[in-house]
């Protein structure tokens, strides 16, 4: 099985620095170019995947929209892909959320994150659960248009990294607006090679269609 674990186009809120969650914002122009062309760049190198599995948050829908149109394939939307719920924070400019977790500290594993928010122990249990609804599926090829933060817990799920002790972070990866990370599962070893991390070779290319 491969699999193209994506993170959706740039937003407006990616734009002002404004926290997502799952709240809803829809691609920016920019982000809708990028969406393209990654269609391009997904239609020269793997051909016509089996599907593909989407957040069904705006941002998210559209970049897959884009893909479909473009590489001639379905979609399915499930939300167990969305976004980590930040309560609070949703909608927030970054920095001022940055100073509440320098005034507040940072919660547990297994609190709520500002208020009502998943927990980090919640989040990645969630994208355990998402990781396992893939693997029930045909082997195949599968693009996964998902979110930055919720692609890490599912990266960490798939590396055994849970949940750090203590009131701190876990570790992080790097998802570019539309970058992907490229994995592929044995499922006679029940073994894991990931191929590459956020690559955006797209993002450098002139070909737009």
């Amino acid at each position: 099985m491969k699999i193209f674990l994506t993170r959706h186009g740039l937003t407006v809120a990616n734009r002002d620095q404004i926290v997502q969650g799952q709240s809803e914002y829809p691609l920016s122009d920019e982000g809708r170019l990028q969406s393209l062309q990654l269609a391009h760049h997904f239609s020269d190198t793997i051909g016509n995947p089996t599907n593909i599995i989407s957040s069904p948050l705006l941002r998210a829908r559209e970049t897959a929209e884009i893909l479909s149109e473009h590489i001639s394939c379905g979609i399915e939307y499930n939300e167990i892909w969305m976004e980590r719920r930040l309560g609070k924070a949703q909608g927030i400019d970054y920095e001022t959320v940055r100073s509440w977790n320098e005034i507040n500290g940072l919660p547990s594993p297994y609190e709520p994150i500002h208020g009502d928010g998943e927990s980090w122990l919640e989040v990645y249990l969630r994208a355990g659960q998402a990781l396992l609804t893939l693997l029930e599926k045909p082997n195949g090829t599968y693009i996964v248009v998902s979110h930055g933060g919720f692609l890490n817990a599912v990266l960490r799920v798939i590396l055994g990294l849970s949940p750090p002790g203590g009131r701190t972070y876990p570790p992080r990866f790097r998802f570019n607006n539309t970058g992907y990370a490229h994995l592929e599962y044995n499922d006679k070893f029940a073994t894991w090679e990931i191929v590459n991390l956020n690559s955006a070779p797209h993002l450098f290319s002139k070909k737009t269609g």
